[in-house]
Protein backbone atom coordinates (compact mmCIF):
# COMPACT_ATOMS: atom_id res chain seq x y z
CA UNK A 1 0.00 0.00 0.00
CA UNK A 2 0.93 3.28 -0.54
CA UNK A 3 1.72 6.34 2.15
CA UNK A 4 -1.21 7.70 1.86
CA UNK A 5 -4.60 5.75 1.42
CA UNK A 6 -7.59 6.23 -0.41
CA UNK A 7 -9.97 9.24 -0.26
CA UNK A 8 -6.83 11.00 1.30
CA UNK A 9 -7.18 9.75 5.08
CA UNK A 10 -4.38 10.62 7.48
CA UNK A 11 -2.04 7.73 8.05
CA UNK A 12 -2.72 5.29 10.86
CA UNK A 13 -0.55 6.66 14.15
CA UNK A 14 1.77 4.04 15.21
CA UNK A 15 4.15 4.14 17.71
CA UNK A 16 6.78 2.05 20.26
CA UNK A 17 8.61 3.06 23.51
CA UNK A 18 11.39 0.26 25.18
CA UNK A 19 12.43 0.74 28.52
CA UNK A 20 14.77 -1.84 29.52
CA UNK A 21 13.62 -4.19 32.45
CA UNK A 22 16.84 -3.46 34.75
CA UNK A 23 17.12 -1.24 38.12
CA UNK A 24 19.83 1.69 38.42
CA UNK A 25 21.99 -1.14 39.94
CA UNK A 26 21.78 -3.60 37.34
CA UNK A 27 19.26 -6.10 38.66
CA UNK A 28 16.17 -7.36 36.52
CA UNK A 29 12.61 -5.55 37.69
CA UNK A 30 9.16 -6.04 36.02
CA UNK A 31 8.56 -2.41 36.65
CA UNK A 32 8.05 -1.07 33.70
CA UNK A 33 5.77 -3.87 32.94
CA UNK A 34 3.50 -3.10 35.47
CA UNK A 35 3.18 0.56 35.47
CA UNK A 36 2.27 -0.35 31.69
CA UNK A 37 0.07 -2.63 31.87
CA UNK A 38 -2.06 -0.75 34.81
CA UNK A 39 -1.70 2.50 32.92
CA UNK A 40 -3.43 0.46 29.72
CA UNK A 41 -6.12 -1.19 32.13
CA UNK A 42 -6.94 1.86 34.63
CA UNK A 43 -4.77 5.12 33.30
CA UNK A 44 -4.22 7.41 36.17
CA UNK A 45 -7.50 6.83 37.78
CA UNK A 46 -6.16 5.02 41.31
CA UNK A 47 -10.15 4.78 42.24
CA UNK A 48 -11.11 2.86 39.26
CA UNK A 49 -7.79 0.62 39.96
CA UNK A 50 -9.49 -0.01 43.32
CA UNK A 51 -12.36 -0.73 41.93
CA UNK A 52 -11.22 -3.01 39.44
CA UNK A 53 -13.08 -0.70 36.63
CA UNK A 54 -10.85 -1.35 33.72
CA UNK A 55 -11.02 0.87 30.82
CA UNK A 56 -11.34 -2.30 28.25
CA UNK A 57 -10.54 -6.14 27.89
CA UNK A 58 -6.90 -7.40 27.27
CA UNK A 59 -6.60 -9.98 24.53
CA UNK A 60 -3.73 -12.61 23.20
CA UNK A 61 -2.66 -12.68 20.10
CA UNK A 62 -5.51 -15.29 19.31
CA UNK A 63 -8.39 -12.88 20.29
CA UNK A 64 -9.27 -14.43 23.78
CA UNK A 65 -9.63 -12.37 26.42
CA UNK A 66 -7.73 -12.42 29.28
CA UNK A 67 -8.14 -11.28 32.84
CA UNK A 68 -6.12 -8.91 34.17
CA UNK A 69 -3.94 -11.16 36.45
CA UNK A 70 -3.70 -13.13 33.86
CA UNK A 71 -2.21 -10.12 31.88
CA UNK A 72 0.41 -8.97 34.96
CA UNK A 73 1.68 -12.54 35.82
CA UNK A 74 2.28 -12.72 32.25
CA UNK A 75 3.89 -9.48 32.02
CA UNK A 76 6.25 -10.07 35.07
CA UNK A 77 7.66 -12.89 34.06
CA UNK A 78 8.09 -11.66 30.61
CA UNK A 79 9.79 -8.69 32.45
CA UNK A 80 12.57 -11.02 33.94
CA UNK A 81 12.71 -13.68 30.85
CA UNK A 82 13.44 -10.09 28.27
CA UNK A 83 15.43 -7.08 28.70
CA UNK A 84 12.85 -4.45 27.48
CA UNK A 85 9.34 -3.67 27.50
CA UNK A 86 7.83 -2.05 24.65
CA UNK A 87 4.67 -0.37 25.24
CA UNK A 88 2.88 0.67 21.46
CA UNK A 89 0.10 2.91 20.53
CA UNK A 90 -1.99 2.13 17.57
CA UNK A 91 -4.11 5.07 16.59
CA UNK A 92 -6.71 5.99 13.86
CA UNK A 93 -7.42 9.42 12.83
CA UNK A 94 -11.05 8.64 11.94
CA UNK A 95 -12.34 5.31 12.01
CA UNK A 96 -13.81 3.26 15.55
CA UNK A 97 -12.40 0.21 15.46
CA UNK A 98 -13.08 -2.83 17.90
CA UNK A 99 -10.34 -4.68 19.95
CA UNK A 100 -10.50 -7.06 17.84
CA UNK A 101 -9.84 -5.32 14.82
CA UNK A 102 -6.50 -3.68 16.30
CA UNK A 103 -5.52 -7.54 17.06
CA UNK A 104 -6.08 -8.71 13.53
CA UNK A 105 -3.94 -5.68 12.42
CA UNK A 106 -1.40 -6.65 14.92
CA UNK A 107 -1.21 -9.76 13.62
CA UNK A 108 -0.05 -8.70 10.20
CA UNK A 109 3.39 -7.37 11.86
CA UNK A 110 5.46 -10.42 11.57
CA UNK A 111 8.26 -9.56 14.12
CA UNK A 112 6.07 -9.09 17.21
CA UNK A 113 4.38 -11.94 17.91
CA UNK A 114 3.38 -12.39 21.76
CA UNK A 115 1.99 -9.61 22.86
CA UNK A 116 -1.57 -8.64 25.22
CA UNK A 117 -3.67 -5.84 23.38
CA UNK A 118 -6.17 -3.53 24.77
CA UNK A 119 -8.20 -1.23 23.34
CA UNK A 120 -9.77 2.07 24.20
CA UNK A 121 -12.60 4.47 23.27
CA UNK A 122 -11.95 7.06 26.09
CA UNK A 123 -10.73 10.03 24.02
CA UNK A 124 -10.77 11.75 20.32
CA UNK A 125 -9.45 8.89 18.53
CA UNK A 126 -9.93 5.35 18.61
CA UNK A 127 -6.66 3.14 19.68
CA UNK A 128 -5.29 0.18 21.55
CA UNK A 129 -2.71 0.25 23.71
CA UNK A 130 0.28 -2.78 23.05
CA UNK A 131 2.61 -4.87 25.81
CA UNK A 132 5.14 -6.56 24.12
CA UNK A 133 8.71 -7.72 25.00
CA UNK A 134 12.20 -8.44 23.39
CA UNK A 135 15.53 -9.34 24.60
CA UNK A 136 16.59 -6.98 21.99
CA UNK A 137 15.99 -3.40 20.70
CA UNK A 138 14.39 -2.83 17.70
CA UNK A 139 16.11 -2.01 14.86
CA UNK A 140 15.11 0.74 12.53
CA UNK A 141 14.95 -1.75 9.51
CA UNK A 142 12.43 -4.03 11.54
CA UNK A 143 10.53 -1.36 13.02
CA UNK A 144 9.63 0.24 9.59
CA UNK A 145 8.42 -3.31 8.13
CA UNK A 146 6.36 -3.68 11.70
CA UNK A 147 5.19 -0.42 11.27
CA UNK A 148 4.29 -0.63 7.85
CA UNK A 149 2.71 -3.39 8.02
CA UNK A 150 0.53 -2.63 10.98
CA UNK A 151 -0.39 0.59 9.72
CA UNK A 152 -1.68 -0.99 6.03
CA UNK A 153 -4.08 -3.26 7.84
CA UNK A 154 -5.07 -0.49 10.00
CA UNK A 155 -5.76 2.04 7.33
CA UNK A 156 -7.82 -0.91 5.83
CA UNK A 157 -9.59 -1.64 8.68
CA UNK A 158 -10.23 1.92 9.20
CA UNK A 159 -11.62 2.33 5.44
CA UNK A 160 -14.13 -0.38 5.73
CA UNK A 161 -14.99 1.13 9.09
CA UNK A 162 -16.11 4.59 7.73
CA UNK A 163 -17.85 3.05 4.68
CA UNK A 164 -19.92 0.64 7.26
CA UNK A 165 -20.43 3.70 9.51
CA UNK A 166 -21.35 5.88 6.08
CA UNK A 167 -23.54 3.30 5.09
CA UNK A 168 -25.52 3.24 8.36
CA UNK A 169 -26.07 6.81 8.20
CA UNK A 170 -27.30 6.71 4.92
CA UNK A 171 -29.72 4.37 6.15
CA UNK A 172 -30.97 6.23 9.26
CA UNK A 173 -31.54 9.07 7.04
CA UNK A 174 -33.54 7.24 4.31
CA UNK A 175 -35.76 5.79 7.55
CA UNK A 176 -38.23 8.62 8.40
CA UNK A 177 -38.61 9.36 4.85
CA UNK A 178 -39.47 5.86 4.22
CA UNK A 179 -41.70 6.06 6.98
CA UNK A 180 -43.66 9.13 5.66
CA UNK A 181 -44.31 7.52 2.80
CA UNK A 182 -45.66 4.34 3.90
CA UNK A 183 -48.02 6.47 6.10
CA UNK A 184 -49.17 8.56 3.18
CA UNK A 185 -49.76 5.31 1.20
CA UNK A 186 -52.13 4.11 3.72
CA UNK A 187 -53.78 7.07 4.00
Amino acid sequence: MSSTTTNALPLPFIGVRMHENRTPTGRRTSTPAKHAALYFAYGRDKQAQQEGKQRGEWLAPDGRVQAHGEVMAWAKQEARDHRYTCQAILSVPQGKLTPEQFCRAMGHGNEINDWRLMAHQDSQHSHAHVLFFRDKRLDKETFLAWQNDVRSELARLEQQSLGDRAAQQDLELDLPQSRKASLSWQQ
